[in-house]
């Protein structure tokens, strides 16, 4: 049997938290599947963490367990672009709380964007987000960064 799991604020977004778990499930021969970072859902953006803490909590668990007992922690890119390991974007701003993705086996030349919760945002980029005429011009810098990147 595999468990999926969605990662959440104050619920399982701790190293104790989180090692815990995947031990707790191993021991009753659960397979700890993938975490999920948490869907852009409307209503619930007080239970999504950063990526920051996917890629912090991975590399914690990792090594707490047996290999096979680590989870992957995923991204579910937004707009088709399928589970995506949470380590394997082309560009991460944490001050925007912009991630970009792609998809190589679904649409090679495609980028998708995550976005952390604007709460969790040092506070530049709340003050960016907090300016509607910025939205466009911060996602398009980290579409062109992760276009350098990716060449």
């Amino acid at each position: 049997m595999r468990n999926q799991a969605v990662l959440q604020r104050d619920v399982n977004d701790s190293v104790e938290t989180m090692k815990l778990l995947v031990k707790r499930l191993g021991h009753v021969n659960v397979h700890p599947y993938y975490v999920y970072v948490h869907d852009l859902v409307k209503g619930v953006e007080d239970l999504r963490t950063t990526l920051q803490t996917a890629l912090d909590l991975e590399k914690s668990v990792r090594g707490a367990t047996a290999g096979f007992n680590t989870p992957v922690f995923v991204v579910d890119a937004p707009g088709g672009g399928g589970k995506r390991d949470a380590h394997s974007y082309e560009y991460y701003d944490r001050e925007t709380g912009i991630s970009v993705f792609t998809s190589p086996a679904v649409h090679a030349d495609t980028y998708y964007t995550y976005y952390d919760p604007i709460d969790l945002l040092p506070a530049s980029g709340q003050k960016r987000w907090a300016d509607p005429s910025q939205h466009q011009k911060m996602i398009d810098e980290a579409l062109e960064k992760a276009r350098v990147q990716r060449r």
